[in-house]
């Protein structure tokens, strides 16, 4: 793709637009999302970068992202985080499936703005295999007729 901008010498402003595109300024995405969804989905939207996405990528440009980045912090949020100086509490608790699915998706969907608004050719989040959900119920139990 010669005509890609990806390929041509960064001029000192797209180079600023650039340096701005990355995991802790994925709340410029929620400016997007505001006129979508109520005020408490936007909430929960902020309190998942802020404590799940932004504490495991950091300052990681999403133009470089790359599934090896996205999937440690998924395998992270699963496993938890022991405290060193007393290993039988937790520092983190490890997350259920369903909430690493929420802050995997919130990551998602930043990313497919930054794809429609290209500056992005791909989404790296979707590359990436997230955690089974535990069923709520037993299917075969619930299934069963009754004799």
């Amino acid at each position: 793709m010669p005509n890609d901008w990806r390929s041509q010498p960064a001029t000192e402003n797209q180079e600023r637009d650039l340096a701005r595109l990355n995991v802790p300024n994925i709340p410029a995405f929620q400016d997007v999302a505001r006129p979508r969804v109520r005020e408490r989905t936007l909430s929960d939207y902020r309190f998942l970068v802020d404590h799940y996405v932004r504490l495991r990528l950091g300052a990681h440009r999403l133009d470089r992202l790359t599934p090896a980045d996205v999937r440690p912090m998924v395998n992270a949020l699963a496993a938890g985080e022991r405290d060193p100086e007393k290993p039988d509490t937790w520092r983190r608790r490890p997350l259920s499936p369903k909430t690493i699915r929420r802050a995997h998706g919130v990551l998602l969907s930043a990313l497919n703005y930054a794809m429609s608004w290209e500056m992005l050719t791909r989404n790296v989040a979707a590359l990436v295999e997230l955690p089974r959900l535990r069923p709520l119920i037993d299917v075969n139990y619930s299934c069963r007729r009754q004799k």
